[in-house]
């Protein structure tokens, strides 16, 4: 027999879930950015990269973007911490599974099996989409100004596992972020 699905606990979870887009990503406020990206368009642009690495890498893209997009998801509780912050306030590694757990309290099972789940090649292809992430972020914010960003441009690059996140972070360094529109205009 299935179980019926609690919608105003789902709802819960969505509203939640929109927390996300208010949130900022605090680490760039250090480098002097205004306004930067919230933690759910970093989420979503991770998803996506999670989703290429994943099919050049051989692994489940699906999950690979799943996790990708839930992969900060708990920052709706405990806020984006910066590395400086997280130098004076240290948060225990149980912390971010036990907000999962009481997150996932509100999903239908079979979408609470999944949000909990991390599979091992996955998840360190989410890791590394991750950093690349951050890295791409460096490098539009460095592109129109902020020249301390170049700093997390180059950091991913001691971390990085998968071949293609290797590769691909070795060309971002040498890549503009505008040149994706060259040609696009209308030939007038």
């Amino acid at each position: 027999m299935a179980t019926r699905t609690d919608f105003k606990k789902l709802l819960k979870f969505l509203f939640e879930a929109g927390a996300l887009k208010k949130i900022k990503r605090s680490g760039w406020w250090i480098a002097k950015v205004k306004d930067p990206e919230s933690v759910a368009e970093h989420s979503f642009r991770t998803a996506v990269i999670a989703f290429v690495l994943a099919k050049e890498e051989g692994a489940d893209a699906e999950k690979a973007a799943t996790e990708a997009l839930f992969h900060d998801f708990h920052e709706t509780r405990i806020e984006d911490r910066h590395k400086i912050q997280s130098n004076y306030f240290k948060t225990p590694h149980g912390v971010f599974a036990k907000v999962s757990r009481d997150q996932g309290t509100f999903l239908p099972e079979k979408a609470r099996k999944s949000f909990l789940e991390h599979a091992t090649r996955e998840s360190e292809i989410v890791r590394d989409a991750d950093a690349l992430e951050c890295a791409l972020q460096a490098r539009e914010y460095f592109d129109i100004g902020y020249e301390s960003a170049w700093e997390w441009l180059e950091r991913p690059g001691k971390r990085l596992r998968t071949k293609t996140a290797k590769k691909l972070w070795r060309q971002l360094k040498k890549t503009k972020s505008d040149f994706w529109w060259d040609g696009l205009k209308e030939k007038i």
